[in-house]
């Protein structure tokens, strides 16, 4: 009995894999109608997403030409604070508050959202990133962000250890939706949507195609077989 359907398991998968290779057009048109389809959704109906960055460094203070290294222990311990400070509510409220009324005005949820500042491992250098619907007003949040924490709360933080080493860029390109990326998953998923529908269909298909279908149908040998041929 197991052999049996070991048998029958093996046959299937040979109907599959010939099933397959039969409709293998099949399978290449939907992989390129699929990849065409995730392109143009990409390009023409997502929304564009722009990102801006700038550096912050934190510098040890000098004294008498040589740099007072225990300062850089109180700066390392210092910068995941001003990340979490980057991030707070206070800087987010006055960057609303100065975007307010510009082109690039922006929503304290929105700038929660698509505001960003990472310390670059153990360094005492902090990227300030951040995303918007136009590159122009990624650089505004990004340039803002920066001012204010730099400026408007330098006498409150106390912040003389703090450069800005890398001014907000203007990236044209969009980092969002990734063209490429979505395209190939397009194809993927044309590729296996249409293998499965053909692998389906060959496994339902209850038809006798070959001896071997007729003896396991009825059960009996097969005593003639009458070639089939194709009329031109």
């Amino acid at each position: 009995m197991e052999e049996t359907n070991n048998e029958q398991i093996e046959i299937n998968l040979i109907d599959v894999y010939k099933a397959l290779k039969k409709n293998w057009k099949f399978i290449a048109i939907m992989i390129v109608l699929f990849a065409v389809v995730f392109f143009l959704i990409s390009n023409f109906f997502l929304a564009k997403k722009y990102a801006s960055e700038s550096t912050l460094l934190l510098t040890p203070k000098v004294t008498e030409g040589s740099a007072d290294y225990s300062s850089v222990t109180v700066n390392n311990s210092l910068a995941d604070n001003y990340v979490i400070l980057l991030k707070g509510s206070n800087v987010r409220n006055r960057v609303v508050d100065r975007l307010k009324g510009t082109n690039h005005e922006v929503t304290a949820a929105e700038l929660s959202k698509g505001l960003s500042a990472v310390r670059e491992g153990t360094s005492m250098i902090i990227k300030v990133s951040a995303t918007a619907d136009s590159a122009e007003k990624a650089k505004a949040i990004v340039q803002t962000t920066v001012n204010v924490f730099t400026s408007d709360l330098k006498d409150i933080l106390n912040l003389d250890n703090v450069i800005v080493s890398d001014e907000a860029n203007l990236n044209k390109s969009p980092v969002s939706p990734n063209v490429k990326t979505n395209s190939l998953i397009g194809a993927f998923l044309g590729g296996v949507l249409s293998c499965g529908f053909i692998a389906i269909k060959s496994m339902l298909d209850k038809r006798l195609k070959n001896k071997q279908d007729a003896e396991s149908y009825l059960g009996i040998p097969v005593l003639v077989e009458i070639p089939y041929f194709e009329s031109n």
